[in-house]
């Protein structure tokens, strides 16, 4: 991936372990070289981190038929029901 970017691996291995955050054209080069979306790498780090993946999944789920909608929501219902966390 370094080279890929254009980076040393040494540099890479600076941002991975956050020891410093990458330029902003760095972070682009990263994104386009893993091909995912900036806010799959952000999603840690952002405060609305949960509000980003509630919006993804509901994405998700509209595209979905009607009847694996319904499936699909009726699971979640009964995974967060108080008596069934992990």
């Amino acid at each position: 991936m370094a080279e890929i970017i254009g980076l040393s691996p040494t540099h890479v291995s600076v941002i991975e372990r956050k020891v410093k955050a990458p330029k902003l054209e760095t972070f682009i080069g990263i994104v386009n070289t893993l091909d995912v979306t900036s806010d799959s790498l952000l999603l840690d780090v952002l405060d609305n981190s949960l509000q980003i993946t509630a919006t993804e999944l509901s994405e998700r789920i509209k595209n979905l038929p009607p009847n694996y909608q319904r499936r699909f929501l009726n699971a979640v219902r009964v995974l967060a029901e108080d008596d069934v966390y992990f």
